[in-house]
């Protein structure tokens, strides 16, 4: 019986320690040892990669949509996987791809 009671006030313990009394701990530890926060402006480079196949029909218009994204051009990159495509996915994506470089 000891051993049931040791058991269930260690499961207690430990929960009271997840719930409240860590989060406690950490908020001490952040008033008492405050970190400085730097605030630039930080864009990073970002690449969208688009997985197509057979897409012949919305390719054109996804492609445009990510490119007149509200995003420096020299952070952005497209990368379209076609997967052997046997319509004009392909041609399609190299015409844009040619236009916009």
């Amino acid at each position: 019986m000891p051993v049931l009671k040791a058991l269930f006030w260690g499961s207690l313990g430990a929960l009271a320690w997840t719930h409240a009394g860590y989060p406690a701990a950490a908020a001490l530890g952040a008033r008492l040892r405050p970190r400085r926060v730097r605030k630039d402006e930080i864009t990073p480079r970002v690449t969208v990669i688009v997985p197509a196949y057979n897409e012949e029909a919305v390719i054109r218009r996804r492609l445009e949509n990510l490119l007149a994204l509200e995003y420096p051009a020299d952070r952005l990159e497209v990368v379209v996987s076609s997967d052997d495509s046997d319509d004009g996915t392909d041609e399609i994506v190299q015409e844009v791809a040619a236009r916009e470089p």
